[in-house]
């Protein structure tokens, strides 16, 4: 892996980490938002219907309940059930006959209501296979408690709306990483350039180019670093020039003395061969 890859890939995992320490608590916050929102609108819706209710309630005029819950707006697809103070359906916007037990111990909230507490919670439901949130509020009237209003709003559009901003803030996530990572390619560029120039100076130097040099430029501590590098190639070629010129001229001084012994001898060796011709004439 070449250095700028290492640069960018610490980069990249120094962004990642930022992004995730951001995004997480602030995809939990979404969600933990948008659930209280939901609460806080039903809960608030409920406790009005409880007291437009509470008349009739304590009279249990059924049919004028049902009316009015159904006109009542407490949440898009939520169910509405009012039952009296021994737990029995008084009127349900899903129809269950009035006079069905409903206070059951399956639903402990309305236990919780007819004591005088709202009672707030989620519950999954097998029926429609997502979470509830249920809020059951007491019906009280003149400070007594007649029954109770139960308001069971479905959390799939609540849960849709989170993943739809999970999704923006995912998104959001990695054009900051993408855009994190380009600036770190071109940042690590300034860097990894004067140290690839100053590798290849040195390989052209090590294979005898004694004119290899580089021109300082990047980080101060590069620069200070290519500085020296020139200040050892020139010494270096220096040196080598310096031996050239010691061993010519050393081959130069041990030549001449050399050729003028050669001629010596040859000159001995032709002396010799002219006394010895002329020994030999005598002789004759």
């Amino acid at each position: 892996m070449t250095f700028r890859a290492r640069l960018v890939l610490a980069a990249a995992y120094l962004l990642a980490a930022v992004v995730i320490a951001l995004a997480v608590p602030l995809a939990l916050n979404v969600d933990r938002r948008a659930t209280s929102e939901l609460e806080s609108d039903v809960v608030g819706d409920t406790t009005v219907l409880s007291g437009r209710v509470a008349n009739l309630v304590r009279i249990g005029a059924t049919n004028q309940l049902t009316g009015v819950i159904e006109q009542a707006t407490v949440g898009a697809g939520a169910r509405t059930v009012v039952v009296g103070p021994s737990g029995a359906v008084l009127a349900d916007t899903n129809g269950a006959a009035p006079g069905t037990p409903f206070a059951t111990p399956e639903r402990p909230e309305f236990g919780t209501a007819l004591g005088g507490s709202v009672d707030v919670r989620q519950r999954h439901s097998d029926t429609l296979g997502e979470e509830l949130l249920l809020v059951t509020v007491p019906v009280t009237d003149r400070g007594e408690v007649v029954g109770a209003v139960r308001v069971s709003a479905p959390m799939g559009e609540v849960d849709e709306s989170v993943r739809s901003s999970w999704l923006a803030l995912g998104l959001i996530g990695l054009a900051v990483v993408a855009a994190g990572l380009v600036l770190a390619w071109i940042l690590a560029g300034t860097i990894a350039r004067p140290v690839e120039k100053l590798r290849a100076a040195a390989g052209r130097l090590g294979r005898g180019d004694l004119a290899a040099r580089v021109e300082p430029e990047g980080p101060r501590e590069i620069d200070e670093l290519g500085r020296p590098f020139n200040r050892m190639a020139g010494a270096l070629s220096s040196n080598l020039a310096a031996q050239r010129d010691f061993v010519a001229n050393a081959s130069h001084q041990l030549r001449t003395p050399l050729t003028g012994i050669k001629l010596r001898l040859e000159a001995i060796q032709a002396e010799g061969g002219t006394a010895a011709e002329q020994a030999a004439k005598a002789e004759a």
